[in-house]
């Protein structure tokens, strides 16, 4: 039996020790991810290589994402992030932590506390939903508010817009 967790918080997976399955030796430390905003989709991580700084690990090379590793088949698929030419023009996920959630209507809700994953298939990352923290909604602060990535309208620059809808469930 298979039990490992399908869907994990940002703050589980950032810190992970990417590994080639070839070698058994570390390539680096997931630092960050690359992610398309039209559709959530997780396009590689961002791994932090020690001496030779930043490198990307596209999703498609994946081999799989335990409790404590994600594998690749060898170093090589850990590439120069400008060596795939859309993964550099695409946003970081830590600019997603603390933006504010607003409604359409303008009405502010609280900010990004975490980012939740999907991370079956693992070669298929994507954002599924992000928890809320803050705002006028927060009783209980143990009490995480979340809405699915599918009810953002738009993200704007420190900003994540959500249906009107969905921001009277959360408030």
């Amino acid at each position: 039996m298979d039990n490992k967790p399908t869907i994990r918080k940002w703050t589980d997976i950032r810190g992970l020790a990417v590994v080639a399955l070839d070698t058994g030796l570390k390539a680096g430390t997931v630092d960050d991810f690359y992610f398309e905003t039209e559709s959530n989709v997780v396009r590689g991580l961002r791994v932090k290589t020690g001496l030779s700084g930043y490198k990307a690990l596209p999703t498609n090379v994946i081999s799989a994402i335990g409790r404590d590793t994600i594998t690749a088949a060898n170093q090589e698929m850990v590439i120069e992030e400008s060596h795939d030419g859309r993964i550099p023009t695409l946003p970081l996920g830590h600019s997603l932590l603390s933006c504010r959630v607003m409604s359409e209507s303008g009405d502010l809700l609280g900010t990004v506390g975490n980012i939740i994953l999907n991370t079956h298939p693992a070669i298929a990352l994507r954002i599924i939903a992000f928890e809320l923290t803050g705002g006028p909604g927060e009783r209980n602060p143990n009490h995480h508010r979340a809405f699915s990535a599918q009810e953002v309208t738009r993200y704007e620059q420190d900003v994540i817009v959500i249906l009107d809808q969905v921001a009277r469930q959360l408030s």
